[in-house]
């Protein structure tokens, strides 16, 4: 028997009367337990996390959202209140349309028939299913729920990352027959689940696919044979448009397959095709033939392909074929080789995205590096449907001291002006931005631009600053993981307040602190253009002078009515990117509030929650007493929106109070009517003639006598 004296102390007990266990709590039962000697105090960390996660779900309304951030967390007895408390808050629950469960364990059965199972019986509205990293009781009896006849409308279902869970062939056909049951299904998701291992349980799957618009079976160790079976599905498949089998390593063996099923069979639903890391070359004709004419969109990344294999792919985009999408990012390619690539897409005029980013352009390839620059350049200028270009990493080769990034950027900034290309990716491209050169790359002809992970230092960032404050057209910017400090808070934050087009802005992973939180306020509070604002990972702490700071003075300032009408109405303001911390500072239910569709309702909805909710203002009915006609029965409807009550806040934010006792709506609207001064007036006749009605006489003996009737009309003044 455990030795209670030594046992941690619980802290103190929070919303729904349960304590929340600490880590140290955990720690000390994993000891006595002799559990997960290697990684005692990791998981003591998640199982700690989790039961946090489990009370934020609590009482939600159509999403259930159990992500486990920090890894998989196993299944411990001292969470079964947390669990019992999680599914008890949603016996009631009616409007579910999304259940997302990550990396956790359910407790074990009867746990699955008596708490869960009650809650599909009673939402057969849940559209998308998402449980990746779970247990076999969540897996096995979503299953058996999917195969009932009378089940919800599902859309979407993700079952990746369980490849240990499955371990019979019953499965697998108690699987297919659920996935078969759902004539609404459009998407699964069946990843990282081994299926290569067995081509029976391929088989059942793909059987129960046949209705499918959108399959994607990565890293499952599929080789040339489950490639076969794979064939033959989509012969008879006049549905499927999206097949996804990246990292699955069946080589050329492998996409000779795809090749002659596609020669053989060119009217297939499928438009959709990712054959990534799949050691893929593309070297023979029969090879290449896997790129059809029905394609759409392609992606052959991270791959083996080389000299011969882009050959293939330029006699291919030769031809003009519908594709728009192509990724050839992650090959061995070469200068030697961009000239043969530019030249072709010269004269195609359908592509328009492509990707060659990861590849292997090197100065001892060519002569000069700028050959193959120089072509893309001149691709730029004359190629009109080009419209996203991704350059994404340095190479280790240098030219002159410079990466290859960089001594692309002199022939590419000087076309960019006369080309179609809106969208530029130079992510990890080792920029700086300081010289004129570089910054040439902040064209006012860009919509998006992605210079995340690079080396922008005080003048690089004093470029982008002047770019900004030019208004250029630019709506959204990544410049995360700068390591921007302060001096870079002031600069970006003051152009906000100017900058009228600017919809996205990514600042996350930098190394803003508490010292820039007064211009995030500043800038939030003068700035209704801006969208969404990402600061996660940054130095800003949860409680006091950092992200509460930035809601409660910029996004939702609830000390009084004005203060409400100043705050930020339009901006999602991305703090952290976990729930911790979030019951102090209500961070994704603002963003919700901040995502309705006009800023009036936003601030409706604040002012609401102000009032009724959080009480934060003092509701007076005296105020509201000389309010005209015509006000008041928007002022009427306006007291009866509060947050639990009659749906008004739903799927926007979360409470624990379930409207018994007395009912405070009703109160308010009594307040309000009797506080009136325009109340009795309503009943006031006014100026008029009255004319008594003739009394008629009764047929019958025994009629009562009524006393005369008046009848008031009124005068021509009213």
């Amino acid at each position: 028997m455990a030795n209670t004296s030594t046992m941690p102390t619980p802290t103190k007990a929070k919303a729904g009367g349960l304590p929340f266990l600490s880590h140290s709590h955990f720690m000390q039962k994993l000891k006595e337990e002799n559990r997960f000697e290697k990684n005692r105090f990791t998981v003591a960390k998640r199982l700690e996390r989790f039961q946090l996660i489990l009370s934020n779900e609590q009482n939600a309304d159509s999403q259930i959202n159990l992500k486990s951030t920090l890894g998989y967390v196993p299944y411990h007895e001292d969470l079964l209140p947390r669990w019992n408390a999680f599914a008890d808050s949603q016996k009631d629950n009616k409007s579910l349309t999304n259940i997302t469960v990550h990396n956790s364990c359910i407790p074990p059965s009867p746990f699955f028939r008596d708490k869960i199972y009650p809650i599909f019986q009673k939402n057969q509205n849940i559209t998308s299913l998402e449980l990746r990293g779970v247990n076999r009781s969540l897996i096995f009896g979503v299953i058996s729920v999917l195969k009932m006849k009378k089940c919800c409308k599902l859309v979407s279902l993700d079952l990746s990352w369980n490849k240990t869970r499955f371990t019979d062939i019953a499965r697998y056909q108690s699987l297919s027959e659920a996935i078969g049951n759902h004539p609404s299904l459009a998407y699964v998701n069946f990843s990282n689940n081994a299926l290569g291992e067995n081509v029976d349980h391929l088989s059942l799957v793909l059987k129960g696919s046949d209705k499918l618009e959108s399959l994607i079976l990565d890293s499952n160790d599929i080789d040339s044979d489950g490639v076969d079976l794979i064939m033959k599905f989509l012969k008879s498949n006049k549905t499927l448009t999206t097949l996804s089998l990246s990292d699955n390593d069946f080589g050329n063996k492998g996409v000779k397959a795809f090749a002659s099923t596609f020669e053989e069979n060119d009217d297939m639903a499928l438009r959709e095709l990712n054959l990534s890391k799949n050691g893929l070359t593309l070297a023979t004709k029969v090879e290449s033939k896997v790129l059809s004419d029905m394609l759409m969109h392609i992606d052959l990344s991270h791959n083996l392909i080389g000299v011969q294999g882009l050959k293939n792919v330029v006699a291919y985009l030769a031809g003009n074929p519908p594709l728009a999408c192509m990724n050839l990012a992650g090959n061995i390619l070469r200068n030697n080789v961009a000239a043969l690539l530019m030249g072709a897409l010269k004269r195609n005029t359908n592509l328009a995205h492509l990707n060659l980013g990861h590849n292997s352009f090197t100065k001892a390839s060519v002569p000069c590096i700028s050959d193959g620059m120089d072509l893309i350049s001149k691709f730029l200028a004359s190629h009109t449907t080009l419209t996203a270009l991704s350059l994404r990493h340095k190479t280790e080769t240098k030219e002159g001291g410079k990466t290859l990034t960089q001594s692309f950027l002199k022939p590419i900034a000087q076309t960019l002006e006369r080309s179609s290309l809106r969208e530029l990716s130079l992510r990890g491209s080792d920029l700086t931005l300081a010289t004129k050169v570089e910054s040439k790359v902040l064209c006012d002809l860009l919509m998006h631009i992605d210079l995340s992970y690079n080396r922008i230092g005080v003048q690089g960032l004093k470029n982008v600053v002047t770019y900004l404050q030019g208004n250029p057209p630019l709506t959204c910017l990544n410049l995360a993981g700068n390591s921007f400090r302060k001096e870079a808070g002031a600069s970006l934050m003051g152009v906000l307040k100017r900058n009228t087009n600017l919809a996205h802005l990514n600042l996350r992973h930098n190394s803003f602190s508490k010292a820039s939180i007064p211009f995030i306020i500043d800038a939030l509070k003068n700035n209704s253009t801006l969208l969404t604002l990402d600061l996660t990972d940054n130095k800003l702490k949860a409680k006091s002078g950092g992200r509460k700071e930035i809601i409660d003075k910029a996004l939702f300032e609830s000390t009084s009515l004005q203060s409400i009408m100043d705050s930020n109405h339009t901006c999602q303001v991305y703090l952290s990117s976990n729930s911790w911390g979030n019951r102090e500072t209500h961070e994704a239910e603002l963003r919700r509030i901040n995502a309705l569709d006009t800023a009036g309702q936003s601030i409706r909805f604040k002012v609401s929650l102000a009032m009724f909710t959080l009480k934060t203002i003092q509701f007076n009915p005296l105020a509201f007493q000389h309010i005209s006609l015509e006000l008041m029965p928007r002022l009427l409807e306006f007291v009866q929106q509060q947050v639990g009550y009659g749906g008004y806040g739903k799927n926007i934010w979360k409470v624990n109070r379930k409207g018994k006792g007395k009912n405070p709506v009703l109160s308010r609207i009594y307040e309000v009517m009797t506080g009136w001064s325009m109340l009795p007036s309503l009943f006031e006749r006014g100026p008029g003639k009255i004319k008594k009605k003739a009394v008629k006489k009764r047929k019958h003996a025994f009629a009562f006598k009524e006393a005369d009737d008046e009848e008031w009309t009124p005068s021509k003044a009213n």
